[in-house]
């Protein structure tokens, strides 16, 4: 590492540490520390490699949702937007002490006279399962503002929310009880990022989706994203390289190298395709509406694997789960029947099925409450 990156990404380092993000260790694990500069600046940041780590870590099923399809249940009448993006939102969450070691990496300051092994306290960047720990986490936290505010549309996409109303007091209303709802959680808004009550808001990773007059613009198509190299995870859709991105790439070799990726996804996928469509039909999972199941999530303090419920089923796919109490569909890997002691008899079981008058692909389901 250079001086001049060092020096760079020492002020980062030493702030962290300030705040017990980063703590000293003593670990058999060592991850490579990188230091990025900032595009168009002097400035460097810390980047941890931690593609070993990934490697060797169970996958966390992901549940975060499609960009584009969560824009696409945007009613027509949400015409005020109000756009949030959490700061250092993945250190919102503790890391469980004996998780930490994993993530340790080693460091020299001898201003300060250290040196010696850090790791993280909190819920690290780069580590491949921290998107789903973290969305699930907020959209937990977020569940009881949700239900309180029916006449406001809250899409989030991991720490990207979008708060959308019909008038523009209401939006505004909205989000101020909204920054006080994540300030009592321990979350902190950009203030920079922040867009409040605009007619037109742009809304996740690189701009290329917008709000406007209650429709989605997502022209882009095709490509990869900075958000995709910089966070070391493939969104759900890739928007393509505008030219004003593709300026922003001083290394050639690393552009031709994400056509060359784009290229054969083009070329691999309809073989693949094809390839299914001549196999069997899989067999659909054997839950259906009234069943009651547990779901499996992650504990916040410990990231450990936990069953919750039992819930009632609601809606199902041939791969998907929808119960009432968790507002994310759920696959179905990810569920498990109830012991039929555990099954609540308190609870409602009969829904009313209305669609949204703005949009024909949107479902309601209210209780049917005994008369």
């Amino acid at each position: 590492m250079s001086q001049e990156a060092r020096k760079g990404i020492q002020p980062h380092i030493r702030r962290l540490r300030s705040l017990g993000v980063l703590v000293p260790c003593q670990s058999a694990w060592n991850t490579p520390l990188l230091p990025v500069k900032k595009p168009h600046t002097n400035d460097y940041r810390p980047v941890q490699d931690l593609r070993e780590v990934n490697k060797r870590v169970a996958d966390i099923h992901p549940t975060v949702p499609n960009p584009y399809t969560l824009l696409s249940s945007l009613a027509p009448s949400r015409v005020w937007y109000t756009v949030l993006d959490l700061k250092d939102a993945f250190f919102s969450l503790p890391l469980a002490p004996q998780r930490q070691p994993l993530f340790a990496f080693e460091w020299h300051d001898l201003e300060e006279g250290y040196s010696g092994q850090l790791t993280w306290t909190r819920l690290p960047q780069g580590f491949k399962n921290s998107p789903t720990i973290f969305d699930e986490a907020l959209h937990e936290d977020l569940g009881e503002h949700r239900r309180e505010h029916p006449g406001l549309t809250l899409l989030q996409y991991v720490d990207d929310i979008l708060n959308a109303a019909d008038k523009a007091k209401d939006c505004e209303r909205g989000t101020q009880e909204l920054l006080a709802t994540l300030g009592a959680l321990g979350y902190q808004a950009s203030g920079k990022k922040a867009q409040i009550c605009r007619e037109r808001a742009t809304w996740f990773t690189d701009g290329s989706s917008f709000v406007r007059d209650g429709h989605r613009n997502t022209p882009y198509t095709l490509g990869f994203t900075p958000y995709e190299i910089m966070f070391g995870r493939p969104p759900p859709v890739i928007p393509s390289l505008r030219a004003e991105l593709i300026a922003e790439f001083k290394d050639q070799e690393l552009f031709l190298s994400l056509r060359g990726l784009q290229r054969a996804h083009e070329d691999i996928w309809p073989r693949l395709r094809a390839i299914y469509e001549a196999g069997p039909t899989p067999t659909p999972h054997q839950y259906r509406p009234g069943d009651w199941v547990y779901v499996k999530r992650h504990h916040r303090e410990t990231l450990e694997p936990r069953w919750k419920g039992p819930y009632i089923v609601v809606l199902t796919t041939p791969t998907a789960l929808k119960v009432d109490g968790i507002a994310t569909w759920v696959h179905h890997t990810h569920a498990r029947p109830a012991d039929p002691s555990s099954i609540r008899k308190d609870v409602v079981t009969q829904w009313a099925i209305s669609r949204d008058q703005h949009n024909l692909l949107k479902l309601k389901l209210q209780h049917i409450r005994p008369t």
